[in-house]
């Protein structure tokens, strides 16, 4: 057990305390001594013991309004919480929505394919065939040698493809029998 000796509105006490408490006990009379002198100068001489009083109360209010305020941080924390986790479940119900949108639309693609295909319109290429397609397509040119893309809507501002150039070209009499038309961007295997 500790003891220490501290000096408070020029009076001389020993205390005793923990085991590595002292210097803190110390700042703590040192504040009180400071606060006391301080509503000397404000209130005069009116007694030692009613300055400590009116010290010991300035405390005391002081710790009440801290108390306030936590309590106002702790309630504005255990709402923003709240509104976070409202939040993340609305964003995760819009993601759940927009996938759930996603599926259905990749679905209804799929049946159009289906239904194209019993239809007797052979242009929808699975992706085996669309692989296929570009390897026998790329048999044709060496490293090096140009090749010249004819492609339509977003191929043509997003070819998906390094190219060296883009011009606008039209295909007289073409018909669209793949998945081709549009501008043409050209590229380097």
């Amino acid at each position: 057990m500790g003891q220490v000796t501290v000096s408070v509105a020029d009076k001389t006490y020993r205390i005793a305390c923990s085991d590595g408490q002292e210097a803190h006990l110390i700042k703590l009379a040192a504040e009180l001594d400071r606060k006391i002198n301080e509503m000397r100068d404000s209130f005069g001489e009116i007694g030692d013991s009613r300055l400590t009083v009116m010290a010991a109360i300035t405390f005391m209010d002081d710790r009440e309004e801290m108390k306030s305020r936590i309590t106002t941080l702790e309630n504005e924390i255990a709402y923003l919480k709240e509104s976070r986790a409202t939040i993340d479940l609305a964003a995760t119900k819009t993601e759940n929505e927009i996938a759930m949108v996603i599926a259905n639309a990749a679905e209804r693609i799929e049946e159009i394919v289906r239904d194209a295909r019993a239809a007797g319109y052979d242009f929808f290429l699975t992706q085996e065939e669309r692989e296929a397609s570009l390897r026998e397509a790329l048999t044709r040119y060496k490293p090096g040698d140009e090749a010249w893309v004819f492609a339509y809507g977003s191929l043509m501002w997003n070819p998906a493809i390094e190219f060296a150039e883009q011009a606008a070209c039209e295909v007289v009499g073409g018909r669209r029998c793949r998945p081709c038309s549009g501008a043409s961007p050209r590229t380097r295997r």
